[in-house]
């Protein structure tokens, strides 16, 4: 879903992709990488997860790929596992796979970076999403507690320390 929402929201390729135990990270062809582009994939990933729409798993072989309109080629021969997310996005793959995509829950987009002439984005999905802003809100609710503000002003406080701190050199 977040390779098709890079295509269609970014017009960028997915280039490579990593699952990891908390975070995974997708590289793609886009530079450069701004805040308001990531905010609009998300978004729209976000928006395909929330629709709940069916995820079908088809079988055809190399000669019949044409014909479905996928995202990404397969070099593979014999039977081939395609996975349709209705409506939105048409890839082989073989791994495991939802039945709908309401069952994924929340993707967030994390952070990015510049890597190797295109931008590596870090996400999260499900459970490990929530894990990641529910330790992220924990840390804001400290830092907020430590300074005696409200988590939105820390930016404003952080800011105003360093040209205190700046001044007195």
């Amino acid at each position: 879903i977040l390779s098709q929402a890079f295509i269609a929201a970014a017009q960028s390729q997915t280039l490579s992709f990593h699952m990891g135990a908390e975070v995974s990270t997708i590289d793609i062809d886009m530079t450069p990488a701004s805040p308001a582009k990531m905010e609009q994939v998300q978004s729209l990933a976000a928006e395909i997860v929330f629709q709940n729409r069916p995820v079908r798993i088809l079988s055809t072989d190399r000669d019949s790929l044409r014909s479905l309109g996928l995202r990404k080629e397969s070099s593979r021969e014999g039977e081939i596992r395609v996975i349709e997310v209705d409506g939105f996005d048409r890839s082989p793959c073989g791994g495991t796979h939802v039945r709908s995509t309401g069952e994924i829950g929340l993707v967030f987009i994390s952070g990015f970076e510049r890597y190797k002439g295109g931008t590596r984005v870090e996400f999260a999905a499900g459970g490990r999403a929530l894990k990641l802003l529910q330790k992220d809100h924990e840390l804001l609710k400290k830092l907020a507690q430590t300074y005696s503000t409200a988590p939105e002003k820390l930016v404003e406080i952080a800011e105003k320390l360093l040209l205190e701190r700046t001044a007195l050199s």
